[in-house]
């Protein structure tokens, strides 16, 4: 098999027994034959499992392995580490919400002011625009705050992300919103109301 001429030709997520995150990657092969195969994140390792009926020698299957990888990261779905792990790029988008300037309670902490009276000023993909590795939704909110007032994105319209703006995350493989408001020393997580996505959600601060 000559893998100088593989050509990557799509994948799909896959959802198996375990909490691994898994995909089927679709390949052609010398211009010929299309062929599937099964890959697993297990802990912080890539596992190929072969699902066609094509034999490959160990040394390929490494080989093919390290282009599957390439071509994965490539997509934004798993990123690598510094020590040569492999992790997991959360499918999720965030939304950016800021209060109006003359609104009262703008720049200010400990508000229980209704996510209706905030506009939506940003939203973005996090596999896309957060290149950091991150575990729970707190890091994120950290990271989001930090490329927000150091690396804005050109089609940023708002200000840069302070006290009182909200950040919402929303995980589209589960269908559920996340939300949190920056306040003086942290985040404050806010009750989310109403449709998943947070598209047209009211929240409250929760305590």
């Amino acid at each position: 098999m000559n893998f100088d001429r593989i050509e990557f030709i799509g994948y799909s997520k896959k959802y198996n027994k375990t909490d691994n995150p898994a995909w089927q990657v679709h390949l052609l092969m010398d211009n010929e034959h299309v062929i599937s195969v099964e890959v697993e994140l297990v802990n912080t390792s890539l596992i190929i499992y072969e699902t066609d009926c094509i034999p490959f020698e160990e040394d390929q299957l490494d080989e093919l392995l390290s282009k599957i990888i390439s071509y994965l990261i490539m997509n934004n779905q798993i990123c690598s580490g510094e020590d040569g792990d492999y992790y997991y790029l959360q499918q999720e988008d965030y939304i950016i919400y800021q209060l109006p300037i003359e609104h009262p309670d703008k720049f200010r902490s400990e508000i229980n002011t209704d996510l209706s009276d905030y506009t939506k000023v940003y939203s973005g993909s996090i596999a896309k625009d957060i290149t950091e590795y991150y575990e729970k939704d707190l890091e994120l909110c950290e990271l989001i705050f930090k490329k927000f007032n150091t690396d804005h994105p050109e089609d940023f319209k708002g200000h840069s992300l302070s006290v009182s703006d909200v950040v919402m995350l929303i995980s589209r493989d589960e269908k559920v919103a996340r939300a949190y408001r920056c306040d003086d020393y942290g985040w404050d997580k806010l009750e989310v109301k109403g449709d998943s996505y947070g598209i047209s959600i009211k929240s409250s601060a929760s305590n």
